[in-house]
């Protein structure tokens, strides 16, 4: 998560709570970074919208992500990306996130949604040890 959530503690005021958008990349088990372009192709075959991308703040974005100068130098001089393009991952690191937006009329089957498709899609059951145990 990214942004003021990446902050979220044991917060009482709501007041200081971030507001509905939700900044993210997806991380495998082993640590490698899923492409924010596979997270939002995978999401359009289950009706979810998701904007990916820097959404038009490299800097922000750039600073979010943890991402040097020299990686973002490297990643236009080297790779060729710039924004708008498909290259989400360079270096093993990723150029942008997904962010999922709820408002007004959003319900709470729209965040379950998401929520489901992330588990079903990226998240890996734990084996069991004693499951592959012979008897």
């Amino acid at each position: 998560l990214y942004g003021a959530w990446a902050q979220i503690g044991n917060e009482d005021d709501l007041d200081h709570l971030p507001g509905p958008t939700v900044a993210f990349n997806v991380v495998r088990s082993d640590g490698t970074v899923v492409g924010y372009n596979e997270v939002a192709q995978l999401a359009a075959l289950h009706h979810l919208q998701l904007r990916t991308g820097c959404f038009c703040n490299p800097g922000a974005c750039q600073l979010a992500l943890g991402l040097s100068s020299a990686d973002v130098k490297d990643n236009f001089e080297v790779a060729g990306h710039v924004c708008g393009d498909t290259l989400d991952v360079l270096n093993g690191k990723p150029t942008g996130a997904i962010r999922a937006s709820f408002g007004k009329d959003s319900l709470w089957e729209d965040l379950d949604a998401l929520v489901t498709f992330l588990e079903r899609t990226y998240v890996e059951a734990e084996q069991d040890p004693r499951a592959s145990a012979a008897p």
